[in-house]
C-alpha cells in the first residue's frame, strides 16, 4: 500500500506539471520600461569581447542594491592582451523593448540604470535599429550602431551612481558621420529605434565587481510577441507530457527558475552557495515591504493562495517556507484505495499552490511535532523526496529530535519565553539541549518571538482579536533582539520571526502598534547580512560560551573558516518581563586561540570599527582579551585578517558606508521617539497610583538630549554618530522601565503572580488589581486535601496520590527514566533540622506530617560498565510528572488566590526545572521553581467562564520537588475603577 500511495503521487503530481500553464504579463504599450531586478535570474547576458574573459559570478543578491529587494551582481576577471591596440571592451548587454529615438510628437526616449563598482570606467551605450537601412554583412537584418551614455566617475567608487543616455537623437545624429565614410552612402535614420542597452564592464585588468539596479528606458512600444529579458531561461531538456521527466522546480511553460536549492554536509545551498534563512510568517503584510525590512524568505500556511505565492516569489525574490500537510495516519494496516488517493489529492493540491516546488527553500511539515506524529509525517516526508529529491524537508518540534532526525534534513524548535517565568538563560540551556539532542549534520533553525501571544493579547485588552490597539504594548524591541542572539549564539543557522498583525513594515500605518519592534527586525536582519560570510563556515561542534567581567552577560565564541565570531548577550535576571539597562562601559571577554594578525571588528549596521585601533586589545593567560567600550545588550565581533580588495573588511566598508548605515540610523530616530513616546504614555498613567520612579524627569531629559544629538548628527550626514545615540537614547529610558516594574513586583512572590505583572506596558492594570486585592479578604479553602494529611503513616515508598479524592497522576516520558508521584512523610531534614513539636519559625512552611513529593531518577543502563560513575543525560527528549488537583467551583468572572509552599533540587536535564500552573494562566504564567529552599507562592486568578479552578504540579527533569498547604481561596474584590 506504500508504494501504491508513492506511484499514485508521482504519476498525479506530473500529470498536474503537464497542464499547468504560468501567467505572465501582458504588456503596456507605449510605456517606460523599468526593471528593478528583483526577479530570479539575471537579466544582463555577455555579450561581445576583445580579451580573455572569466565571469566569476552572476546572480541576483539581496545584500546590496539601490533600491530594494535586490539587485543584479556581477564579478568578471580580464586579461586584456598586452600588445592591444583598440580600445578594449566587456559588453554585458540587455535587450529592451524598441524605443523610438524620435517620437511622433518629437519626443525622445532616455536611458538610464544605476550601478555600483569596485572601479571606475564602467560606460553605458545602447544599440540603435535603422530599419531603413541593410547591414551589408548581413543583407537580411537591419543595420544597427552603438551610441555611448556616462562613463562611471572615479569619485563614485563603491558608491551607487546613475548612468543615462538623456538624448539618443543627438547622439544618433554625431554618428551618421562616421557610418556614412565607413559604407560611402548616405544613411537614412528614419524610423530608428533603440533595442538593446550595453553596459562596457571593462575598468582595467584583473577582477571587478558591478551592481546594477533599477533600469529605465522610454517611452518604448511594446510586441507582445516578443518575451522579454529576466522572464526565465530556456530548459535544456524537453518535458514529455504525463511524465515527471522534467527536473523539479520546472515550470510547465519550459521556464526554469533559476535556483536549485538542495541540502549538502547540514546546509542549504542555493546554487552551490550557502543560504542563511532570515524568514518572516506572513500576515497579511506587503510583500514589497517585507522584502524591504530585508527578509529573504517568507513562510506560508498550506491553503495559501497561489498568486501571493508567484507575487512573493516573482516580483519580490521572496523563497519560500512551504507548509506541506501531513497525510495519512502513518499505519500502512489502516490505508485503504481510497485513503491512499485522498492523501495523494492533498499533496497533489499543495503542490499546485506552490507551482510545484518553484521557489520553494524549504517543504516544512508542521509545527509542534511530537513522537506520536512520527510515522506519519515520515511517511509524508518520504513522498515529497521521491518527487522531490534534492531539496530539504523539515519540521519543527516539541519533542521526538533523534527520531525526526532520521528522516528529516532541517530540524526547527522553538518556545515564547516572553511574559512567563522562563529566564532567557534558562531559554538559552533550552535551545542548547535541543542541539544536543538533533543528530549531527543536520541544520538547525527556531522562530524568534516578536509578537504578543493570544492569551496575552486577550488579557491586556479584554478581547480575544483586538483589531486595534489603544494602548501601547509590547514586547519591547530589546527583547526580541536577545533572542535572536541567543538563537544564533546557540548554533541555529536560519531564523525565522513570528510576526502578528500589528508588525507591518508600512510604519506610516495609523494602527501599526509594533513600529518599535518592525525597526527592530531590520536591524537585525542587517546584522546577520553582515555576519552570513562567516557564518557559513562556523563549525559548530567547536562553539563555547566563555564569561564576562559581567555575571549577566554570556559569550559565545563560534569558529570559522574565515574568522572568529565572539557574541555577547545580556541574560540578566527576569528580562523576560521587563528588560534591565543591560549596558555598560568596557565589557572584557576573553578568547582564546585567536590566531596571529586577526584584528577584532565591531560590527553595526551603521558602522565597523577596529577594536585593536582603539586600544580594546591585549594578550593575556588564556588567550586574547577584547574590550567593548560601550556595551549594550548585545555585540557582534569577528576577529579576521582578511583585507583583500573583496575581503571581509572591504565588503562590512562597502554595505555599510554606502547600504545600511543611512537607512539604519534614521530608523534607529524613529525607533528611540516612538519608544519614548510609548513609554512616556504608560509613565503618566501610572502617575498617582504607582509609587513613582526617582529620577524619572531626567531620565526623561537624558533619552530626549540623546535623540537631539542623533537628529543633528543624521543632518551633519554622519550616520555612524546618529545611530550610536539614538541607541543611547534608549537606556536611561529602560532604566525608567525597570524601575517601575520592580516596583509593582517587589512584593509579589514571583511575577506571574499578577496577570497583569509580566510586563511593563500593562502596570496601570496590575495597579488597578493591586488596588482591589488590598481592599479584599480571601474566603475559606476551597481544595481539599491541599495539606496532603493522611490518618496514618505513610509507606516508606510513599503513598498513592489517587488516595486522595478527585487528585490526580498523569506521566509520560520518552527518556530512560523513573519517574513517582506520591505522599511522603515530612522528615526533619525537610523542616531544616526541626522537630514536628518545634515551633515553626516566620517564613518556614507548617509542613505537618505529610507532603506531596514529584521524584524523577535516570535508569542506569545495565550495560554501564561503571554504575557509580554513570552520569545522567544532560538533555531530555521528554519527561512529564504531573499531579492535578480537583477543580473548584467558583462563579465566573470572580477572582481566586491560589497559594502553596514549595520546595526542589536543581533539576537536571530540563531548562523548565518543577513548575506550578493553574488552569486559567495555563503554562505561559506557570511558577518555576527557585532550587533548594521553601518558598510560599500566591497566583491571583480570574475565574474562566465555565466557573474551574484547578492547579497542576509538574516535574520535567531529573530530581526532585517537594509541595505543601495548597489552598484555592475566593476573593471578595471591590468594584474596578470607574464602575
Amino acid at each position: 500500500m506504500r508504494q501504491r500511495f508513492l506511484v499514485w503521487v508521482v504519476v498525479a503530481v506530473a500529470g498536474f506539471a503537464a497542464v499547468v500553464v504560468a501567467q505572465q504579463p501582458e504588456a503596456d504599450r507605449g510605456h517606460v520600461h523599468r526593471d528593478g531586478f528583483a526577479g530570479r535570474e539575471p537579466a544582463w547576458v555577455a555579450g561581445a569581447t576583445n580579451m580573455k574573459v572569466t565571469e566569476r559570478d552572476h546572480r541576483i543578491v539581496a545584500n546590496s542594491y539601490f533600491n530594494a529587494p535586490s539587485s543584479e551582481y556581477l564579478k568578471v576577471e580580464a586579461q586584456p592582451a598586452s600588445n592591444k591596440a583598440d580600445a578594449e571592451f566587456v559588453y554585458y548587454t540587455y535587450d529592451t523593448p524598441a524605443c523610438p529615438v524620435q517620437g511622433a510628437a518629437g519626443e525622445e526616449p532616455t536611458a538610464s540604470v544605476w550601478v555600483k563598482s569596485f572601479r571606475s570606467g564602467i560606460q553605458l551605450r545602447a544599440r540603435v535599429v535603422l530599419p531603413k537601412e541593410r547591414d551589408p554583412k548581413a543583407p537580411e537584418t537591419p543595420l544597427t550602431t552603438v551610441i555611448v551614455g556616462d562613463t562611471y566617475p572615479d569619485e563614485r567608487i563603491r558608491s551607487w551612481h546613475r548612468l543615462t543616455i538623456g538624448k539618443p537623437a543627438d547622439a544618433l545624429r554625431k554618428q551618421l558621420p562616421v557610418l556614412r565614410a565607413q559604407l560611402g552612402r548616405e544613411i537614412d535614420p528614419a524610423g530608428a529605434y533603440i533595442d538593446q542597452l550595453i553596459l562596457n564592464v571593462y575598468a582595467g585588468p584583473g577582477i571587478n565587481e558591478v551592481w546594477i539596479d533599477d533600469l529605465d528606458i522610454g517611452p518604448c512600444t511594446v510586441d507582445p510577441k516578443k518575451p522579454l529579458k529576466g522572464i526565465g531561461r530556456p530548459v535544456s531538456r524537453t518535458k514529455t507530457p504525463g511524465k515527471l521527466d522534467a527536473p523539479p522546480g520546472t515550470l510547465p511553460n519550459g521556464v526554469a527558475h533559476p535556483y536549485s536549492v538542495e541540502f549538502v554536509a547540514g546546509r542549504i545551498l542555493i546554487d552551490k552557495k550557502p543560504f542563511f534563512m532570515r524568514a518572516v510568517r506572513h500576515a497579511g503584510q506587503s510583500l514589497k515591504g517585507l522584502r524591504d525590512f530585508n527578509f529573504n524568505t517568507i513562510a506560508f500556511p498550506a491553503n495559501v493562495d497561489a498568486a501571493l505565492v508567484d507575487d512573493a516569489v516573482v516580483n519580490n525574490s521572496f523563497m519560500v517556507l512551504a507548509e506541506v500537510p501531513v497525510v495519512g495516519s502513518g499505519d500502512p494496516g489502516s490505508e485503504t484505495p481510497i485513503s491512499v488517493g485522498r492523501d495523494a489529492d492533498r499533496l497533489i493540491e499543495n503542490f499546485r499552490r506552490f507551482r510545484s516546488g518553484d521557489g520553494v527553500l524549504l517543504w516544512d511539515l508542521g509545527a509542534g511535532r511530537t513522537t506520536e506524529q512520527l510515522r506519519s509525517v515520515a511517511r509524508t516526508s518520504e513522498s515529497i523526496r521521491e518527487y522531490d529529491p534534492r531539496r530539504p524537508r523539515g519540521v519543527d518540534l516539541w519533542d521526538g529530535y533523534s527520531a525526526y532526525s532520521e528522516h528529516l534534513d532541517v530540524i526547527g524548535s522553538h518556545r515564547w519565553p516572553l511574559f512567563t517565568s522562563l529566564e532567557l538563560d534558562k531559554y538559552r540551556e533550552w535551545l542548547l539541549q535541543r542541539r544536543a539532542l538533533t543528530s549531527p549534520g543536520k541544520l538547525m533553525w527556531t522562530w524568534i518571538q516578536t509578537h504578543m501571544p493570544e492569551w496575552y493579547l486577550a488579557l491586556a485588552t479584554g478581547k480575544a482579536k483586538p483589531g486595534h490597539l489603544d494602548s501601547p504594548l509590547g514586547p519591547q524591541p530589546e527583547q526580541i533582539r536577545l533572542l535572536t542572539y541567543l538563537g544564533l549564539a546557540s548554533g541555529y543557522r536560519g531564523l525565522g520571526f513570528w510576526t502578528d498583525e500589528f508588525l507591518t513594515p508600512d510604519l506610516a500605518a495609523s494602527n501599526s502598534s509594533g513600529r518599535d519592534r518592525m525597526i527592530e527586525l531590520y536591524l537585525l536582519n542587517t546584522e546577520l547580512e553582515l555576519l552570513e560570510p562567516v557564518l557559513f563556515g562556523v563549525e559548530d561542534e567547536k562553539t563555547m560560551w566563555v564569561p564576562t567581567n559581567n555575571f549577566f552577560v554570556k559569550a559565545a565564541v563560534l569558529r570559522g573558516k574565515r574568522g572568529i565570531i565572539v557574541l555577547p548577550v545580556w541574560v540578566g535576571p527576569q528580562s523576560q518581563f521587563c528588560m534591565d539597562q543591560g549596558s555598560m562601559d568596557g565589557l572584557k571577554i576573553t578568547v582564546p586561540l585567536v590566531p596571529d594578525g586577526a584584528d577584532p571588528w565591531l560590527l553595526t549596521p551603521a558602522n565597523y570599527e577596529n577594536l585593536r585601533a582603539t586600544g580594546g586589545v591585549r594578550s593575556v593567560p588564556g588567550g586574547v582579551e577584547v574590550t567593548i567600550p560601550k556595551f549594550d545588550l548585545t555585540a557582534a565581533i569577528v576577529f579576521t585578517s582578511d583585507l583583500t580588495p573583496d575581503g571581509l573588511v572591504v565588503r562590512w566598508q562597502d554595505n555599510i558606508r554606502n547600504g545600511s548605515a543611512k537607512r539604519a540610523a534614521q530608523l534607529a530616530i524613529e525607533q528611540a521617539k516612538e519608544i519614548y513616546e510609548k513609554v512616556h504614555a504608560v509613565h503618566e498613567q501610572l502617575a498617582g497610583v504607582a509609587p513613582p520612579v526617582r529620577g524619572a524627569d531626567e531620565l526623561f531629559a537624558q533619552a530626549r538630549l540623546s535623540i537631539e544629538r542623533a537628529v543633528k548628527a543624521m543632518a551633519n550626514n554622519q550616520p555612524d554618530v546618529a545611530y550610536r545615540d539614538s541607541r543611547t537614547a534608549l537606556r536611561p529610558v529602560r532604566v525608567l522601565m525597570r524601575e517601575h516594574w520592580k516596583n509593582a513586583t517587589v512584593v509579589l512572590s514571583t511575577p506571574t503572580s499578577s496577570p497583569y505583572a509580566v510586563s511593563f506596558y500593562t502596570l496601570p492594570q496590575h495597579w488597578e488589581l493591586a488596588r482591589r486585592i488590598q481592599g479584599a479578604r480571601p474566603g475559606g479553602n476551597l481544595l481539599r486535601y491541599g495539606d496532603f494529611e493522611l490518618s496514618v503513616k505513610a509507606p516508606e515508598e510513599g503513598a498513592a496520590v489517587n488516595s486522595l479524592p478527585g487528585w490526580t497522576t498523569r506521566e509520560t516520558h520518552l527518556d530512560a527514566v523513573k519517574a513517582g508521584a506520591t505522599i511522603i512523610n515530612v522528615s526533619d531534614v525537610l523542616r531544616g533540622g526541626r522537630k514536628e513539636s518545634d515551633p515553626v519559625p516566620p517564613g518556614a512552611p507548617n509542613l505537618g506530617r505529610h507532603c506531596l513529593r514529584l521524584l524523577v531518577t535516570a535508569v542506569i543502563p545495565k550495560d554501564e560498565k561503571n554504575p557509580k560513575e554513570f552520569r545522567p543525560p544532560t538533555a531530555l527528549e521528554r519527561v512529564s510528572l504531573a499531579v492535578d488537583t480537583p477543580a473548584v467551583a467558583l462563579p465566573p468572572g470572580s477572582w481566586a488566590r491560589v497559594s502553596f509552599w514549595a520546595l526542589s533540587s536543581d533539576i537536571k536535564g530540563s531548562a523548565d526545572g518543577a513548575l506550578v500552573f493553574d488552569s486559567v494562566g495555563s503554562e505561559p504564567l506557570a511558577v518555576r521553581l527557585e532550587p533548594f529552599k521553601w518558598k510560599q507562592y500566591y497566583l491571583y486568578r480570574q475565574v474562566k467562564a465555565d466557573g474551574k479552578l484547578a492547579v497542576t504540579f509538574a516535574l520535567t527533569g531529573i530530581g526532585f520537588a517537594f509541595f505543601d498547604d495548597v489552598r484555592i481561596e475566593p476573593m471578595e474584590l471591590p468594584p474596578a475603577a470607574g464602575r
